[in-house]
């Protein structure tokens, strides 16, 4: 019963680290369009700015590799207390 409400919470926290995973990506994606897709007309005035857009960047790709860590670690947790819960009801 334990294994399976332990499942259960990873299952969430899965949930919420890909929902929360989509700061970085809009954060890349806005620098990618300031510096490639813009071409000094930016809908956000600030995305006009090359230094805007680079710590735009620099911090997608922190915080995407911090998610990508956290992700796996989850996901393997999560796939230990799978074959946990398998082999309880197995021998059950």
């Amino acid at each position: 019963m334990e294994s399976k409400q332990s499942l259960q919470a990873l299952q969430k926290r899965l949930m919420l680290l890909g929902i929360f995973n989509l700061i970085p990506h809009l954060a890349l994606g806005l620098g990618l369009y300031g510096l490639f897709g813009a071409q000094g007309n930016a809908f956000l005035p600030a995305l006009n700015n090359p230094q805007v857009c680079y710590a735009l960047l620099g911090f997608g790709l922190v915080a995407e590799a911090y998610f990508m860590v956290l992700f796996i670690k989850t996901a393997r947790a999560r796939q230990k207390a799978e074959a946990l819960l398998k082999k309880e009801t197995v021998s059950l």
